[in-house]
């Protein structure tokens, strides 16, 4: 006798996790040979009397393969482009550009 779901099916329906869902305006990366590590988190507040970069606080850790990282970066490239197609260009400050030693690139 096999167990299933209830439509003839070997299959079990498990009930899943819930995603939870953060904001991100800080990202961290560590890229080698062997992976890639992306760090999501958020920019906090500076310790008083200090200058300098606000300290990032991580809040997730996505670890991939290389591979799967530049498939995701060329996919991530791709929708970004959809994107400023339907709704106009995405401005970025230039000192940030110059800030990361990146160029416009579409």
């Amino acid at each position: 006798m096999s167990q299933g779901n209830g439509d003839g099916s070997p299959f079990s329906i498990i009930r899943e996790r819930a995603i939870p869902d953060a904001y991100s305006d800080s990202v961290a990366f560590d890229i080698n040979v062997y992976g890639v590590t992306i760090e999501f988190g958020q920019r906090g507040q500076a310790p008083p009397g200090t200058r300098g970069k606000t300290p990032h606080i991580p809040h997730v850790r996505i670890h991939m393969s290389p591979q799967h990282a530049k498939v995701m970066a060329k996919l991530f490239v791709r929708n970004m482009r959809a994107y400023e197609e339907q709704v106009g260009p995405i401005q970025l400050p230039q000192a940030l550009l110059k800030e990361l030693k990146l160029e416009e690139e579409w």
